[in-house]
């Protein structure tokens, strides 16, 4: 379906991201980087072009690539919350974590009502050694939505590993019986 669309319409930008990203599913990585390059020649930089270079370039672990693919982008859109996202992932590879800390901010003051970056920030936070704001957030994401696994799993550990208020070992059985 995807290449249909670029046969159909070949100068729009989106049916090359949709090629790229169904060439990233299949796992043929070397096409989809040549189909977003497309999108992004295209539309001089195409933002949706450059968010998929980027995650592609994350999962072929290659932050320091991707993160250049993310401040394109953002010098284009500042506002486009996946870049700022995609950022924060890139920096927090890198071992960065104040710097991808800032770019959680950003995509939550873009969103705030955007659960996910709440997490992110979160797990940064923790990784900084600010626990009572990580659990801030993971408890905002929470309200935001009362599904997210992942906000449920982040906070179930941090409150686990908390320190002295953590329960002994010997009581963990008497609970199960």
């Amino acid at each position: 379906m995807a290449k249909a669309a670029v046969a159909a319409a070949p100068a729009m930008d989106v049916a090359w991201v949709t090629l790229g990203q169904a060439l990233k599913a299949a796992g043929r990585c070397d096409e989809a980087k040549q189909a977003y390059l497309e999108a992004i020649r295209l539309d001089g930089m195409s933002p949706l072009g450059g968010i998929g270079m980027g995650e592609l370039l994350m999962a072929e672990g290659l932050p320091a690539q991707a993160l250049e693919a993310y401040e394109i982008v953002l010098r284009r859109r500042p506002a486009m919350v996946t870049a700022h996202m995609g950022m924060g992932h890139a920096l927090a590879c890198l071992g960065k974590d104040a710097e991808a800390l800032e770019s959680y901010e950003r995509a939550l003051t873009c969103a705030p009502r955007r659960p996910g970056s709440g997490v992110a920030a979160g797990f940064v936070l923790v990784r900084l050694g600010r626990i009572k704001d990580a659990e801030r957030r993971y408890r905002r994401a929470l309200t935001l939505r009362p599904d997210f696994a992942a906000a449920w799993m982040n906070l179930g550990c941090l409150l686990a590993n908390r320190g002295p208020r953590r329960m002994p070992r010997q009581h963990c059985g008497e609970l199960l019986n």
